[in-house]
């Protein structure tokens, strides 16, 4: 018997992508979506960009702390998103122009334009990777930085202005810039400078002195996300949200992760219990050809997890990714090999996990912990902001959906989540009760 998804619990389609640049594909859960986006994934993996984009990624990754490589890579990086953004363009306005082509021409047409958009949407991670590097994989940081929709592109408007502020602050001594438009996950200011001592400038750049009611909905925006980075607490999405390092070093299933991707590689399809409450599968579509000798294996290692029965089991899938989920780290920082992480961000490999969160609750149960709401229940008692309530010793922990989120898309082992309950139980309810968005001190040590 399947596992039934209790989508109330977490459902990660809950953090979709509200966030997202410009780029929109229904591609999701191992749905293969239109034929037309289907054959814009097989022409771009099978085309010589993934080796571009690799070399991006290496170079992001070798030379983080360099400023001049990674200013250089930025340009080429906003150059080729130029690019991409004029073809998808011209190829959309062709569509527009010619209503009688014929549907192997249009489907054609379609399929580029999910081309194009899925090589902008590929460098944007790899900004996003050059951002949480530069933030030291500070969560609060990047959450508060992508907590506005944002669908600006780089043909628009003002680029040059920001260019030019841009290249006056990498220029300068002891601090280095990120130009926003070639990251998902900065959607606040246009230029983002980080300071050698960790300070975070975030810098609005207009052409002109012309003044109007967005320009000053976006210097409130600056100054309301600079104040909650500041001090660490504040109003963010219409939630008093607060913040702080937790002494932990993260626990996670990263290394069975790359082991089954590497598997996956060599027979198309992979898959294992990683842990009890976690079942990973993965693919490489370019290596997956004998289906039904797949559907066999698959079949005898989902035995594994037949014991799971009608409990409560969460699916997400790394395609869901692919755009942006803002609780969710980067693929590009995960520590695997430059070219599965690319192939991770273009689709051309997979994986799906799948969380059994009674076993998950199992932990927090032997650590004496007790559960007062979980899934619908405790949705509906928290408005949306707690998967479970739990209770220990007459203090109260919300669960919030983001930490069901690294769950199934970090692999983050239930053991972490523990310990960070139990060190906010220390704080006592001023401030363990509140909603928080936490970083780990040894977040670093699990990522590249």
């Amino acid at each position: 018997m399947s596992p039934k998804k209790d989508k109330s619990a977490s459902d990660p389609e809950r953090l979709r992508n509200k966030y997202r640049r410009a780029f929109s594909w229904s591609v999701n859960r191992g749905n293969p979506g239109k034929a037309h986006e289907a054959a814009g994934m097989v022409r771009l993996a099978t085309s010589e960009y993934p080796d571009i984009l690799e070399g991006y990624l290496s170079i992001s990754r070798k030379r983080k702390s360099n400023k001049l490589a990674l200013s250089k890579l930025q340009l080429h990086m906003l150059e080729d998103i130029v690019v991409q953004e004029k073809s998808i363009k011209s190829y959309k306005e062709k569509l527009a122009a010619e209503a009688n082509l014929p549907d192997r021409a249009a489907e054609f047409i379609q399929s580029q334009i999910t081309l194009h958009g899925l090589i902008a949407n590929a460098i944007r991670q790899i900004g996003d990777g050059m951002a949480w590097r530069a933030f030291d994989y500070d969560r609060f940081t990047t959450r508060i930085l992508c907590s506005h929709p944002v669908k600006q592109t780089i043909l628009a408007e003002g680029t040059v202005a920001e260019l030019g502020h841009w290249a006056a602050i990498n220029d300068s001594a002891n601090r280095r810039a990120i130009f926003n438009a070639v990251t998902n996950s900065i959607a606040i200011g246009d230029v983002t400078a980080i300071h050698d001592n960790g300070d975070v400038e975030l810098i609005e750049v207009k052409s002109g002195n012309a003044k109007s009611r967005r320009l000053i909905r976006q210097k409130q925006i600056l100054r309301d996300a600079a104040g909650v980075l500041t001090s660490g607490s504040g109003v963010v999405e219409g939630k008093s949200v607060i913040s702080g390092v937790l002494p932990v070093t993260p626990k996670n299933h990263l290394g069975g992760l790359r082991d089954l991707l590497a598997e996956a590689g060599a027979k198309g399809w992979s898959a294992a219990l990683l842990a009890p409450h976690c079942y990973v599968e993965c693919a490489d579509f370019s290596s997956l050809r004998d289906f039904s000798e797949q559907a066999a294996k698959r079949k005898e290692v989902i035995g594994a997890r037949e014991g799971w029965g009608d409990e409560l089991v969460i699916t997400a899938s790394s395609i869901d990714i692919i755009q942006f989920v803002p609780n969710a780290a980067p693929l590009t920082v995960f520590p695997l090999d430059d070219r599965t992480c690319v192939d991770l961000v273009i689709g051309a490999k997979a994986y799906t996990t799948s969380i059994n969160l009674l076993q998950v609750l199992g932990y927090f149960y032997a650590a004496g912990w007790a559960v007062d709401h979980a899934g619908k229940e405790a949705m509906a008692a928290t408005q949306n902001e707690a998967s479970f309530i739990l209770r220990k010793e007459g203090f109260v922990c919300q669960l919030p959906p983001a930490d069901i989120a690294r769950l199934v898309y970090e692999l983050l082992s239930p053991e972490t989540l523990v310990e960070e309950c139990e060190l906010l139980r220390k704080m006592g309810p001023s401030i363990g009760e509140r909603y928080g968005v936490w970083t780990c001190e040894g977040e670093g040590g699990q990522w590249n």
